[in-house]
């Protein structure tokens, strides 16, 4: 995997960026001490190189009704041709399911989901996830209360 050489005034850049993806240009540009034109260059390098992936708005999922969280972890049988391929199209095509964590350890995946209320999350694992043959095992972890994610979650550089 290529590493793209980033100096002190990118880190600043990106922390601000973290910090608030929204901040003017003219903001972030004057906080860096350079020109618009110039720091937007960098940013835009950043994007390029893959550093910078996207910018996105967290919701509140309970705010809209999502209620209920869990991690799944689970053992899927992935060793066939395209088996991988298919089983991750076919996971990431589930609404409910808001990450996907390859792992390493007695499982080979952790599914983040959301689902509105305990009912819905059950009809997902029976109807979605325990229909797959190519899951051998899951494993479930019922979120009681979320401590740092999303916003409050800002990758330290140095």
């Amino acid at each position: 995997m290529e590493t793209y050489n980033i100096d002190k005034i990118d880190l600043k850049i990106l922390r601000l960026l973290q910090s608030n993806a929204r901040a003017l240009k003219s903001k972030i540009a004057e906080a860096v001490n350079l020109s618009e034109a110039l720091c937007w260059r960098r940013v835009s390098q950043m994007e390029a190189s893959g550093i910078i992936t996207c910018y996105s708005a967290l919701i509140d999922r309970e705010k809209l009704g999502f209620h209920f969280q869990a991690f799944v972890q689970i053992n899927a049988e992935t060793s066939g041709p395209n088996a991988r391929l298919k089983f991750e199209k076919l996971i990431s095509a589930l609404p409910q399911v808001v990450g996907i964590y390859n792992t390493v350890g007695d499982f080979n995946y952790m599914l983040q989901v959301a689902t509105r209320n305990v009912p819905d999350f059950h009809q997902f694992l029976e109807q979605k996830l325990k229909s797959q043959t190519c899951i051998k095992r899951i494993n479930s972890s019922v979120v009681l209360g979320t401590i740092k994610n999303g916003c409050n979650s800002i990758l330290q550089l140095e």
